[in-house]
């Protein structure tokens, strides 16, 4: 912190005051001690006293000034410290959010987000729970020609109708079979379309929060320097603040000792007056 001008001015002005006026004081009692009776040595002496009293108390008022100065730039420098420390706070959360970022993407070794993988994992599970169903229809389609056959070796008489009952089955199964995997394979496809699509979204919202995850560390740097300086500041503002308060008490001790001089003085010279 630096002390205004006007306050520096002021305190000069008054410790020279003050010492001259002590110096006048001074010449006064000398005089007075050579010829007590003097009335105007006297009213001299009184009114140096007077003016030593008024110095002492404009050096009050510079002195109080000097102290709410003080007071006040502590709170502003609480203030300023404590906005300091919600950033450092904020900064710090975002930190800890990309390491955590980068931890997680160091053990998935992936771009997809959870819900993501939990969705390709439910999609996954359903294709197993269909081949795992389509095995005991063809179980079944096997089962019913095997009793097909029996029927036909026991009614051979019916033959041809039954021979043409079978093509027809055979064929509808075909067509139902060769229409099924071109169905299977289109989704497939329009579901790995979709999947490259959210992966590439992802790579960029990677890409965009390691750019930012890398600002805020810059700001970080900046700001813990900043730090730094203000604590380098506080500590300079606490050793000028250390000398101010050193002055203050030893100003008052030179008041108090010019003051018990004075009396002292005034009373000599007015034992001397009434001897």
């Amino acid at each position: 912190m630096e002390v205004s001008n006007e306050i520096k001015e002021e305190i000069r002005k008054t410790q020279t005051e003050l010492k001259n006026a002590i110096r006048v004081h001074q010449i006064w009692v000398a005089r007075l001690q050579e010829d007590v009776n003097n009335v105007h040595y006297k009213s001299k002496v009184i009114q140096a006293e007077k003016d030593i009293i008024d110095i002492g108390q404009t050096q009050k008022l510079v002195l109080e000034r000097l102290r709410r100065e003080l007071e006040l730039y502590q709170q502003r420098l609480k203030t300023r410290n404590k906005q300091i420390n919600i950033e450092i706070d904020n900064r710090l959360i975002a930190q800890q959010i990309r390491d955590h970022q980068l931890k997680f993407r160091s053990k998935n070794r992936t771009l997809l987000k959870p819900s993501v993988l939990s969705e390709i994992h439910l999609k996954t599970e359903n294709d197993d729970l269909k081949e795992n169903i389509s095995d005991p229809e063809n179980e079944i389609k096997l089962n019913g020609k095997e009793n097909h056959k029996d029927g036909f070796l026991r009614n051979f008489s019916q033959l041809p109708n039954t021979l043409q009952n079978n093509r027809n089955n055979f064929n509808q199964n075909k067509s139902s079979r060769e229409g099924s995997p071109s169905g299977s394979s289109t989704e497939n496809k329009a579901e790995r379309k979709n999947l490259q699509e959210r992966n590439i979204k992802l790579c960029v919202e990677l890409r965009k929060l390691e750019t930012r995850a890398a600002t805020l560390k810059a700001s970080l740097d900046d700001h813990n320097a900043e730090k730094r300086e203000l604590l380098t500041e506080q500590i300079q503002t606490q050793r000028n603040l250390q000398k101010l308060l050193d002055f203050i008490s030893q100003f008052k001790e030179t008041s108090v000792s010019v003051r018990s001089t004075s009396v002292s003085e005034s009373s000599d010279a007015s034992k001397s007056n009434d001897e």
